[in-house]
Parts: C-alpha cells; structure tokens; sequence
C-alpha cells in the first residue's frame, strides 16, 4: 500500500469518526430539546392544575438549553446550515467566491477551536475552584460548560474539514 493510499485511508477514518460523534451529538441535542419541551409541559400542568410547580424545572431547562445549542451547533456547521451574509461573496466571481468561502470557512474554524481552547480553559477552572450553579438546582457548573468546548471544537473542526475537501473537490454549499 503507498504511503498516500494509507494516509487518504486513515484520513477518512478520522472524517468517519469525526461525523459520528458531530452526528452523536446531534441527537443528545434532540433528546435534551424532548426534555426540555416535556418538563415545559409538566411544569404547566402541575402549576395550573395543581398549583404544585416543579420548583427545579426552570433550572434543568436552561442548562438542558446549553446542552442543546452546543451539541447541535457541530451538526449545523457540518450541514452548512449556519447564517451566512453572503451578499458581498455573491457578486464574486465563481473562483474568487470559492476562495472566499474557503478562506471565511478556515478562519471560522480556526477562531471556533481557539474559542474551545478558552472554554476549555474555563471549564477546568470551574472544576479545580469546585464553583456550583446558583439556583434551585445547584450542581458543579463543570457539568454543564464542558458541552460548550465540544462544541466549539467539533464546529471548529467540520469548518476546516470543510475548507480541506473545498481544496480538492471545488466549492461546496
């Protein structure tokens, strides 16, 4: 096997890896939002019905929306289903719109895995000083800021794996 036959396969073996977790992600994501609208539910009748409100839901909601928006973050940025103002690129010419995207897609990726980096920082930080949530529903607040470097990073990631495989199949969406 050629050293370049070897390198594509352990390349796509990390793109493989790469979806599957972004894709993962995506569907804890959906789990969560589940969560989220069933504790809504729950919330509303036991208020208005019994007048007994889960004091805690409103807790576990915005936390389960961390969860939500950073795991699924990776499987937009992979779908090219993120917010673009693109009305400059638009009037490019074909080659110089698809550096242009290539070019926006590497920075993003870039700046989406220094943005980790900090997170990550802050969430060892986090859980060193043992800092708790404020609320009813007091947890170690770790628990809940570790989905925001995942995210970023995976995020980061698919925008320069995009960038890559812009490079040798021509622009994508």
């Amino acid at each position: 096997m050629k050293a370049t036959e070897y390198t594509r396969r352990k390349r796509d073996a990390c793109v493989a890896i790469l979806d599957s977790v972004t894709k993962l992600g995506c569907w804890i994501a959906a789990l969560s939002l589940g969560v989220i609208v069933l504790l809504t539910v729950i919330e509303v009748a036991l208020r208005y019905f019994y007048n007994r409100p889960l004091d805690w839901s409103g807790d576990a909601t915005s936390y389960l929306f961390c969860i939500v928006i950073f795991l699924a973050m990776p499987e937009v940025s992979r779908r090219h289903g993120h917010i673009a103002v693109d009305l400059l690129i638009n009037n490019l010419k074909q080659r110089s719109k698809s550096r242009a995207n290539q070019l926006i897609r590497w920075i993003t990726g870039v700046l989406c895995l220094i943005t980790a980096w900090f997170a990550f920082n802050e969430t060892i930080r986090l859980a060193e000083q043992g800092i708790h949530t404020l609320g009813v529903l007091m947890i170690p607040k770790w628990w809940i800021s570790i989905f925001i470097p995942i995210g970023f990073a995976l995020s980061g990631a698919q925008f320069i794996l995009q960038t890559e495989q812009n490079t040798k199949q021509g622009d994508l969406p």
